[in-house]
């Protein structure tokens, strides 16, 4: 069921990653940085608003004030704001880039930033099937090792594979995007960090553990903006996905010591009704 619900959003996202590859060669527009930022911020608007055409079409089912208790609604508040401070910045740092950099960099760096955005969607999928399977009574342990080895193998995978494949995007999109192959591999590598803060997350919503949700969710949001920015003060595309890396091995590390350090039951209702 909760594959199934979130079907349309890997789809979505990557649907707007692979339009957006083949699209940043080109320039349409006298402004060359004007058209990147259209394609860091259009493409998933675009989809956004396909997505929204469709459920005027087939409107989910109504629910009844009534039925929403205060302890689903401080989940369910929880959880929105722990999901804003977690995808924002997949938003906003490229517009960053696109515009402290200039156009040739930017280019760079969205060739590879939509690439590794892919793998970025597996361990949010495997974190909401965690989520709701683990409502179930006595699976909460054996999901939370699933979820963690699912999201570690596949980014890890993903990771080796752009290490060793990455020189092939130089000759896709020629000798202009060499920075792109460089910064690949490091982008890829933090996917790995965000699949052991994306079980550690699932793990404090199903635990209906708010605080930590949000300190994990905030501090993400607040050190990969941090250290983004810093990397991009150096001047290169290396450098901004360098500080995304080295923000996402950190809060993997510390949400890791928070969860470890928590002694919250397991599993409530709430958690399999969001």
């Amino acid at each position: 069921m909760a594959m199934r619900a979130w079907t349309w959003v890997i789809v979505r996202s990557s649907a707007a990653a692979v339009v957006r590859l083949p699209l940043v060669v080109l320039t349409p527009l006298d402004d060359r940085a004007l058209w990147l930022v259209l394609l860091a911020v259009g493409s998933p608007a675009l989809t956004g608003w396909i997505g929204g055409a469709a459920l005027l079409r087939h409107p989910p089912r109504r629910v009844s004030r009534h039925a929403v208790d205060a302890r689903t609604f401080r989940f369910a508040v929880t959880n929105w704001l722990g999901l804003v401070a977690t995808i924002g910045p997949a938003f906003a740092i490229p517009v960053l880039v696109a515009t402290q950099l200039e156009n040739e960099i930017h280019a760079s760096f969205s060739i590879a930033w939509s690439i590794a955005l892919l793998v970025f969607q597996v361990p949010h999928l495997t974190a909401s099937v965690f989520i709701s399977e683990s409502s179930r009574p006595g699976t909460h342990e054996r999901n939370t090792m699933i979820a963690l080895s699912t999201g570690l193998g596949v980014t890890c995978a993903a990771t080796a594979v752009a290490f060793m494949g990455a020189d092939v995007i130089p000759h896709l999109y020629g000798a202009d995007f060499e920075e792109a192959a460089e910064v690949l591999p490091v982008m890829m590598a933090a996917t790995i960090g965000w699949a052991v803060t994306c079980t550690n997350l699932a793990v404090c919503r199903v635990r209906e553990d708010n605080a930590r949700t949000v300190v994990i969710g905030a501090l993400f949001g607040i050190l990969t903006m941090a250290l983004a920015t810093a990397g991009v003060i150096v001047g290169d595309a290396k450098g901004a996905g360098t500080g995304w890396l080295v923000a996402n091995v950190a809060v993997a590390a510390v949400s890791t010591f928070i969860v470890v350090g928590s002694t919250s039951p397991a599993p409530a209702p709430a958690a399999a009704r969001a």
